[in-house]
């Protein structure tokens, strides 16, 4: 950190224990149920013969019900927990993940925002999207669901923005505040892709949800600003996003035409492979030349077979007739042609609406369900994929971004900003 940082805080990077849940028995009053995982480890689901449900650890015993209720470890780390119906009728308890919270800065500053953390509740740094999607928070309004699913998720994102933003709500401005979210992404992944459902009732309730989430952003920037009087604020984001049609598994079309193998784990086998889907996920596609770890091919070789790859890839279609694949780029983003393919890798182009994977199982089709609603995986020129920014500016002047710009081009305005700041203020 800049020795002239005052207050910075990091917790995504320490995940103590992932989210997860306990169906309670029918019938189990006075029973007992381990809830135990690395953050929690003697944690017990307690069901008294009233019916009462109540978390036990260590001394502590803790009532749950249907609001989420934080519950903090002796260690100082905390999560959240809370009950409801899952999408099959069975009596859940669910709890977050846990992380670990670093403050650095000055020293009563993190002080201040460390004991804040008490009032706010134990950091959250997602919204359990991945519990949504199997169902433990209810049924889904795509799956014909109530909205009450979505209420829980949207519960969640306002402890995501409380725990990130309240440590700071006291904390110096400086000259420059950065704040991070990712409440957009979350709930964008889970309900993007109902905005183009064909039930206009479901589109109303996917609207109608995004809509609370983006208000719960809101409401937190119009905290931070009324509270900070600050004389720029730069609002932006990395990236868009477009509904997912289907899910794509690249190497099960490179297998089946004889140029990918898998391993043991079910991902394709670098050892064993001509060409492959990495399993980074990022578009990268590989020959196995000599330049690689074990690799076998020569040049020529490398060539020949990236661009057969490519050729077999773009002759994947769905029900539709429609390729999964919408074109070819090098690592700098210029196109690349089957025909005059590179010598060892190129990066895919995938079709928006499709979410490719690296999995690579036995007996599998290439083509599947969406795993997720809306993804980012590759631009294809969809305008939903484009990154969104605003800057307003109090007293001076106002600046319009009509325009389309790069997201590493938002770093560029906040040091422009900040020089003018200093200029301003007669420091330069």
């Amino acid at each position: 950190m800049p020795h002239s940082t005052l207050l910075a805080s990091d917790a995504l990077n320490a995940r103590v224990a992932d989210e997860g849940w306990v169906a309670i028995p029918e019938g189990s009053t006075g029973s007992e149920l381990p809830f135990a995982d690395p953050g929690s480890p003697d944690a017990v689901v307690v069901r008294r013969p009233d019916g009462q449900l109540f978390l036990v650890q260590g001394e502590e015993s803790i009532p749950l019900d249907g609001r989420w209720r934080s519950v903090w470890t002796e260690e100082g780390q905390g999560r959240w927990y809370r009950t409801n119906r899952h999408a099959d009728g069975t009596l859940v308890v669910v709890r977050s993940g846990m992380w670990r919270t670093r403050f650095v800065g000055q020293v009563a500053d993190v002080e201040r925002a460390r004991a804040s953390e008490g009032y706010f509740g134990p950091f959250l740094g997602d919204g359990m999207g991945a519990l949504y999607r199997s169902g433990v928070f209810g049924k889904r309004i795509g799956d014909g669901g109530t909205g009450e699913a979505e209420d829980i998720l949207l519960d969640a994102a306002e402890i995501v923005i409380r725990t990130m933003w309240g440590p700071f709500e006291n904390a110096p401005l400086g000259e420059l505040a950065v704040y991070y979210a990712p409440v957009a992404d979350d709930i964008g992944h889970e309900l993007v892709g109902l905005l183009d459902a064909q039930d206009p009732d479901i589109q109303s309730v996917a609207w109608d949800v995004i809509r609370r989430a983006y208000r719960l952003l809101d409401d937190g920037l119009a905290h931070i600003i009324e509270r900070n009087s600050p004389d720029v604020v730069i609002i932006s984001a990395d990236h868009g996003m477009a509904p997912i049609r289907h899910t794509f598994l690249p190497n099960v079309v490179l297998r089946d035409a004889g140029f990918a193998r898998s391993d043991a784990a079910g991902e394709a086998d670098p050892n064993a492979s001509d060409v492959w889907y990495h399993v980074a996920g990022t578009g990268l596609l590989l020959a196995n030349h000599r330049g690689l770890s074990g690799g076998w091919l020569d040049e020529a070789e490398a060539r020949t077979a990236l661009g057969a790859a490519m050729r077999i890839l773009l002759g994947a279609v769905d029900e539709r007739g429609v390729p999964a694949v919408h074109s070819f780029a090098d690592a700098h983003g210029n196109s690349v042609s089957p025909a005059d393919p590179p010598r060892d890798e190129v990066y895919v182009v995938f079709r928006s609406d499709v979410l490719p994977r690296a999995d690579l199982p036995e007996a599998s089709s290439a083509w599947g369900a969406p795993l997720r609603s809306g993804a980012h995986v590759t631009n294809d020129g969809d305008p939903r994929l484009r990154a969104t920014y605003t800057v307003s500016t109090i007293g001076r002047h106002e600046r319009s971004m009509e325009h389309h710009i790069e997201n590493t081009d938002i770093v560029g305005i906040v040091y422009e900003y900040l020089r003018e700041e200093a200029a301003w203020s007669g420091s330069l």
